[in-house]
């Protein structure tokens, strides 16, 4: 679903002055790639996860200028196992590598993954094939963004380690770091001035004995705002600035 990004809902007056006075000066997004992590080993679908709020936040927050956040959570897509789905529109996913054992699942394990969702029950679990060396998760996006971020659950330490590779204009490979207690953990990034087309989970170095089974839930994607609801979004502040005058 997409879901509208109010900013004056998130900031102060005085800051959401100077966000819309940057916004007007460069047009989208940071000039610089930001990323934002945060994990909570052991943490399973009814326990506090604090740190990974805290990093979701902070991407959220970072992101509020954006026009629309489409969020997948999976929700309307059958239980079972697929190598190619579209998961939203415009929105593709690839599996590569996998058992078929995968794909969509209900079944919550915080050594294996779980839902995220408030109040939903399914998730996107990876399950690799015994060494088959990577296993892979490809987003692929029709209209190119500019952020993502998601939710892992379960991601372990056994026979291969997660990798989020993607491409703004420079390649980027950030290794997500698991716990042999499972738990959860919230990786996002907003990138430069380059759009993304298409962001790879990949689970490298898989051995021939042994895999690690992990979840993906609540997947964010961030578009640019368009001219007009920047304009639309200062002369709202200027209105505000004018009610308090009066």
């Amino acid at each position: 679903m997409k879901v509208r990004l109010n900013p004056r809902h998130l900031f102060p007056h005085r800051v959401l002055t100077i966000l819309v006075f940057l916004l007007l000066s460069h047009g989208h997004a940071p000039a610089a790639l930001s990323t934002f992590a945060g994990a909570d080993y052991g943490a399973g679908p009814a326990n506090a996860r604090p740190n990974t709020d805290t990093a979701a936040a902070g991407f959220y927050i970072a992101s509020a200028s954006a026009d629309d956040a489409m969020v997948i959570d999976f929700e309307n897509l059958p239980t079972g196992s697929f190598t190619s789905a579209q998961v939203a529109t415009g929105v593709t996913v690839n599996l590569s590598g996998g058992d078929p054992a995968g794909g969509i699942s209900n079944i919550d394990d915080t050594l294996l993954g779980y839902n995220t969702t408030f109040e939903g029950e399914k998730h996107l679990p990876v399950v690799p094939l015994v060494g088959t060396g990577t296993t892979s998760v490809v987003f692929s996006f029709s209209e190119p963004v500019w952020g993502f971020g998601a939710y892992f659950t379960g991601l372990g330490i056994t026979n291969g380690s997660l990798h989020v590779v993607f491409n703004d204009g420079t390649p980027h490979d950030f290794q997500l770091v698991g716990s042999q207690l499972g738990g959860i953990q919230f990786f996002g990034f907003l990138a430069d001035d380059n759009l993304i087309s298409s962001v790879s989970l990949q689970l490298q170095n898989t051995a021939a004995a042994g895999r690690d089974i992990y979840g993906i839930d609540d997947v964010t994607l961030v578009t640019i705002p368009e001219p007009a609801t920047l304009s639309l979004l200062a002369l709202g502040v200027f209105g505000m600035r004018l009610r308090r005058r009066a």
